[in-house]
């Protein structure tokens, strides 16, 4: 009885059929799925710069708004106009029809013009009480790209 098992093999000459059928599936497979994910589009990244800072009749360089208040007072009702510059990252293309929006102890938001410059009128912020600085947001978002947001991109501090 063994002996005829140890003969007959038919099936060891159908195993490497079998092995050939399945790469050749798995090839076509894996075929299939680069094409579906090479028609996904994949979102951009953008980066944000605040370029200056009107408040108080003054224009200021960056992120700042430097409040005179020497005392530990809390200070309120602090207006200012934003400069916001938004692009995409890596290629530093402006980016137009963006939303930006400052927000924290006050909010401001508008939208990118065709430069990548956004004007953001912000409004209401005050320096709590025993505080030298604080920070406000920024949050840009715009389809096809994720979204942005950065917790201390505007920084009002006591001077």
């Amino acid at each position: 009885m063994w002996g005829g098992f140890i003969r007959d093999k038919r099936g060891i000459e159908g195993l490497p059929m079998r092995l050939v059928l399945i790469v050749v599936v798995a090839a076509v497979v894996l075929a299939a799925i680069l094409a579906i994910l090479r028609g996904v589009s994949v979102n951009k990244n953008m980066d944000v710069e605040c370029s200056k800072i009107d408040y108080n009749g003054n224009t200021y360089d960056g992120f700042t708004v430097p409040v005179d208040a020497t005392g530990e007072e809390e200070v309120s009702g602090i207006s200012f106009k934003a400069y916001i510059y938004v692009y995409e990252k890596g290629t530093n293309n402006p980016v137009s029809g963006a939303k930006v929006s400052i927000s924290g102890n006050g909010f401001g938001s508008g939208k990118t013009n065709s430069d990548g410059l956004a004007t953001i009128s912000v409004s209401n912020c005050k320096l709590p009480e025993n505080y030298n600085e604080v920070y406000l947001k920024i949050e840009v978002v715009k389809s096809g790209y994720n979204k942005f947001v950065d917790n201390e991109g505007i920084k009002i501090v006591r001077v």
